[in-house]
């Protein structure tokens, strides 16, 4: 135990497990952190999923995975890709953080090999190529999937004929 109050010559005292259990693990995580290198490549294993990422634990230390370091392609919610106790390989992308906390931030898309990469390798500018439409945003435009890449289709370039508000008035989902 942690004594956390001593008044009245002794007489009050009061003691708390949980703030010397805290202690150990702030250690313990500092102590990890201080091991671990921006670029390395861990094994963990996911242990929460959020609306903005998964919190995964790589060896008593839990690190972020934001969204947008899930995968290359687009995901609402990080649990359409990741379950609790999926089993994941990170690269470390950041450690410490602008608050003064040590803060580990992952990522899994970048163990994965770039479609932009194979994209841009195999289409020309001028080109004509076929995809899907995967989401229309009002006032902007559509959102194709060209395997693997969304391009933005801008709502000028999808009628020639006339003026447009809206995306869904000449594609579909």
């Amino acid at each position: 135990f942690k004594v956390i109050k001593y008044a009245k010559r002794g007489k009050d005292i009061v003691l708390s497990r949980t703030a010397l259990l805290e202690e150990e693990n702030r250690i313990k995580r500092d102590e990890a952190l201080s091991k671990l290198e921006v670029g390395a490549v861990l094994d963990g294993k996911v242990v929460s999923i959020q609306k903005y990422g998964a919190f995964v634990d790589v060896g008593g230390v839990e690190g972020l995975v934001h969204v947008s370091e899930i995968c290359y392609g687009h995901i609402d919610h990080p649990k359409e890709v990741l379950s609790v106790g999926q089993d994941v390989k990170v690269r470390v992308i950041a450690l410490g953080g602008n608050d003064g906390k040590n803060k580990l931030s992952l990522s899994i898309k970048q163990l994965e090999e770039d479609p932009f990469e194979s994209i841009v390798a195999s289409i020309e500018v001028g080109s004509r190529v076929s995809g899907k439409v995967v989401r229309n945003v009002d006032k902007i435009g559509s959102f194709v999937d060209l395997g693997g890449v969304e391009g933005l289709v801008h709502i000028s370039e999808l009628s020639w004929d006339r003026r447009l508000t809206n995306p869904d008035d000449v594609v579909k989902v």
